[in-house]
């Protein structure tokens, strides 16, 4: 029961700061729709491989760090899948790995873990 409010939380997350970053661009809403559907659904399912991969080889200090590099890995692979999404460069994506992989943070401090 909490996998898909997770889900649910990280799409608006990701809906609401494609909209807020600049740099990022979509043709319309259902395609703002089916991107953060994309990203939220690949950063909800590697984050737990990330972290297990991390505490039990790397410090925990870079986990911050890799988790950013995976979403905006994440972002601009949504960006090749949707073609109304439209990533003008690195610092866009970039900036939308920070809102999310911060906002995250906060919503896993408020959703309790399975």
């Amino acid at each position: 029961m909490i996998f898909p409010l997770r889900l649910l939380f990280t799409s608006l997350i990701i809906l609401i700061s494609v909209y807020l970053t600049p740099g990022l661009y979509t043709d319309n809403l259902l395609t703002a729709l089916g991107t953060s559907a994309v990203i939220a659904m690949v950063i909800t399912l590697v984050k737990p491989f990330f972290l297990i991969i991390i505490h039990q080889k790397i410090s925990l200090k870079i986990y911050g760090f890799t988790m950013l590099v995976a979403c905006v890995f994440t972002v601009y692979l949504a960006s090749i899948i949707f073609e109304g999404f439209v990533v003008n460069h690195f610092f866009a994506a970039f900036g939308l790995g920070v809102v999310v992989t911060g906002l995250s943070v906060v919503m896993t401090s408020m959703i309790p873990s399975e």
